[in-house]
């Protein structure tokens, strides 16, 4: 939830009130001057409501710009970078506030829905990024991180992309003494010497990215640094593999070795890799060595062994390492991260019966659970392992598990990830493109996280922002076959046809071959283009309900046709519904059965006991009300 400070003239006090409580069914706490108590000094309570607020929404109109006190409070929020500009009349801002692209509420009633979720998310990114601000200024603060346990069915929907490959771990609580670390390459060549240097820039993004992790050393200052990366690239036929290996300047000591390769063969998709891994690895070794960690040498090894290899298992079987972290956990049964790696080891585990890769360890995790809380009652990874364990339809444990974590850890990207990939699940795309975002940002590099945020801009509504953010991405990591898988599904499901069929073709993405007719059809519906690929998705609705098929049906102009189907199932799984509250399907949502839809799936009644409706629900061209239509349901 975010403050907010409504600025507007007296004269438009109807309209601001409409926009006041269309905000508060948004979540946010909006403050405007009929707020002011009796007796109250008018300009020093303004004044303190500005300095409090997330965000200052102005609303200009004829009137408005003539305000001296509206542009005072604009002036005030563009001053403290708080500044929302909304448009009631289409008039224009004053000079001084046009450098800020404007909200436009004077549009025609069916685009004001759109407009009002521009606002909602404008609101969301600032508060998102002034709790990053305040994270951030609090360097010692401690922020515990690792990788994020997975999410039950519903959740996976967003978020299976980070289920075992995120971890934001170098955000970390921190020794005291910062950590010094200097990067050389271990053989002579160009290659070995390019790969040193991009691992030198990337790392250097994540020191000035969080003060307080450790500080690169270079030059003549390399040979006093802690810990030593060395790196060499090995060429080797059709692929690029490269060795790193973590030293201890302490006696020349090898903490950690290892080869990393490029499924791919693309060099791009090594670098990545090689990044990743090495962030992963040296945030390990500075829990590991703290002085008051006081592991064995030998546990140092095994637990760096097995942070570094979480980062090869992304969609892999987890069951490989849970050896690694169950030794450390004996071997140092007061070490906090060897207890939050195993957690996410045995949340892993704790899937959906339909993805889950071996043995249930819910008799092992609850134990766990109990002894990591006894080392560290706030754990993060504590709350993501009691998410794994409850049942699909608890959403409201859920939600309240996440929450409390998030107060506690505000810039934990798992935490994030993971509440952002819940809130779109309940069809709160607003809210959960600002977590996301603000994941993405505490681990940049992270492709998961990365990737998790382009696809929530997009399924939000917002797919030219989502595209503009790839290519943003992409000259971050040029090449990366990650981004050229999202970009295959951006193209699919909601840009240039062409673009994703050639991705297709060229094996981005493992499709039914089927799955061509559609994006020919797109590309050309003559020619029974069209009639082949409606032809494919109605035989594959009648046996399968799930995200393809479904959004097929939208992408052929054939969603009418769902409803049969969609009425006639007694339960429906709440990926369905995730799809169904996606932008292609707006039109079809003006239905008031598809609350009858949605009472199919426990998503209704969270909804109804939680008072968090979902965006579409504060749609001004919506042709019912979302309260209403349920109540008649009960």
């Amino acid at each position: 939830m975010a403050s907010v400070f409504l600025s507007y003239d007296r004269d438009d006090a109807e309209r601001a009130k409409t926009i006041a409580r269309a905000l508060e069914r948004g979540g946010h706490s909006v403050w405007w001057d009929r707020h002011i108590k009796g007796g109250a000094e008018f300009a020093q309570e303004i004044e303190q409501e500005l300095a409090k607020a997330a965000a200052v929404v102005v609303l200009w109109s004829e009137r408005s710009i003539r305000s001296a006190w509206v542009r005072d409070e604009a002036a005030e929020g563009r001053d403290k970078g708080k500044l929302i500009p909304v448009s009631l009349d289409g008039t224009s801002a004053p000079m001084g506030f046009r450098q800020y692209q404007g909200i436009d509420l004077s549009a025609p009633r069916s685009e004001r829905g759109s407009e009002m979720r521009r606002l909602l998310d404008a609101i969301d990114g600032l508060a998102a990024q002034l709790t990053l601000e305040d994270v951030r200024r609090e360097p010692r603060k401690t922020v515990r991180t690792s990788a994020p346990a997975n999410w039950q069915r519903y959740a996976l929907a967003v978020a299976v992309v980070v289920a075992i490959g995120g971890g934001g771990l170098w955000l970390s609580s921190r020794p005291t003494d910062m950590t010094s670390v200097s990067i050389a390459a271990s053989e002579p060549g160009p290659g070995s010497n390019k790969l040193a240097r991009d691992l030198l820039v990337k790392l250097s993004s994540l020191q000035g990215h969080n003060e307080s992790q450790f500080r690169i050393l270079t030059g003549n200052m390399a040979n006093s640094a802690d810990l030593l990366f060395q790196v060499a690239l090995r060429p080797e036929a059709g692929s690029d593999r490269a060795s790193l290996a973590l030293v201890s300047r302490k006696g020349d000591e090898i903490l950690w070795s290892g080869e990393l390769h490029s499924k791919t063969g693309q060099f791009a998709d090594l670098e990545q890799q090689l990044a990743y891994s090495a962030a992963r690895i040296l945030d390990c070794a500075q829990h590991a060595l703290a002085p008051g960690a006081k592991l064995p040498t030998q546990t140092v090894k095994t637990y760096l062994d097995g942070c570094a290899r979480i980062a090869e298992l992304i969609g892999s079987d987890p069951s490989q390492i849970q050896p690694l972290f169950e030794q450390v956990t004996r071997d140092a049964p007061n070490f906090t991260d060897g207890w939050a790696k195993l957690l996410l080891i045995y949340s892993s585990s704790a899937l959906p019966e339909e993805m889950n890769f071996g043995e249930r360890n819910d008799v092992r995790m609850k134990d766990a659970i109990t002894r990591a809380r006894a080392v560290d009652p706030a754990m993060p990874e504590v709350a993501l392992a009691e998410i794994a364990m409850l049942p699909p339809d608890a959403l409201e444990q859920r939600f309240r598990l996440l929450d409390r974590a998030v107060a506690r850890h505000p810039a934990n990207p798992n935490l994030l990830v993971n509440r952002a990939a819940h809130l779109a699940a309940i069809g709160r795309w607003s809210a959960a493109i600002a977590d996301s975002r603000l994941a993405a940002e505490a681990d940049p590099l992270n492709p998961a996280f990365e990737n998790a945020y382009i696809l929530n801009l997009a399924f939000a509504g917002q797919a030219p922002m989502a595209f503009k953010e790839l290519e943003r991405a992409d000259t971050i990591w040029p090449g990366a076959s990650n981004l050229r898988t999202t970009r295959f599904w951006l193209n699919f499901r909601f840009g240039d046809p062409r673009i994703a069929l050639d991705l297709l073709q060229q094996g981005v993405a493992r499709l039914p071959s089927q799955v061509q007719l559609v994006l020919q059809a797109r590309i050309d519906p003559a020619h029974g283009n069209l009639e082949r690929a409606r032809s494919f998705i109605r035989q594959a609705l009648q046996t399968n309900l799930s995200a393809g098929p479904v959004q097929g049906a939208a992408a052929l102009g054939i969603e009418q046709e769902l409803w049969p189907i969609l009425l006639a199932r007694p339960r429906l799984g709440p990926g369905t519904l995730t799809v169904l509250m996606q932008p292609a399907f707006r039109t079809f949502r003006q239905d008031p059965r598809f609350i009858a839809v949605a009472a199919r799936t426990n998503v209704l009644a969270y909804w109804r006991s939680s008072g968090r409706w979902p965006d579409f629900c504060r749609d001004t061209d919506l042709r019912y009300d979302c309260n209403t239509e349920a109540a008649k349901l009960r």
